[in-house]
């Protein structure tokens, strides 16, 4: 199973229900808990269903964050390297599921020692 719990802002549950009523990739959605007018919602994915969120770990690629508006969702991923990345975009252009990538970062390796701490930080941390 795929990401079946997030969260929802700004919207109603009744509106979130129809809204992924209307996906051919949900077999149902339901309300868990609210607070404060956020709603934690719990999908279940059809399982013939082959979407981005299967794209991405058919190839391994974990997601960090997501946003979805009715425009559409922006995801921040990351995975072991570029050819995971490219692995992902071929699948999705292979199924016609549209995406785009906005941008690719390589991880810096930490420099030195005690990852550049100031003294405050680095005492903040030891007390702790």
């Amino acid at each position: 199973m795929v990401v079946p719990y997030f969260w929802v802002r700004g919207a109603r549950p009744a509106d979130i229900e129809s809204a992924f009523e209307a996906h051919r990739g949900v077999a149902g959605v339901d309300l868990v808990d609210d607070v404060d007018d956020e709603y934690m919602m719990r999908a279940e994915w059809d399982d013939d269903y082959y979407g981005v969120l299967n794209a991405l770990a058919h190839a391994n690629i974990a997601v960090l964050s997501g946003a979805g508006t009715r425009d559409g969702w922006r995801f921040e991923v990351r995975g072991e390297d570029r050819e995971a990345i490219g692995e992902f975009r071929t699948d999705c252009q292979d199924r016609d599921i549209d995406i785009g990538i906005t941008a690719v970062h390589s991880l810096l390796p930490v420099q030195g020692d005690g990852y550049d701490l100031t003294e405050t930080q680095r005492e903040a941390l030891v007390l702790a």
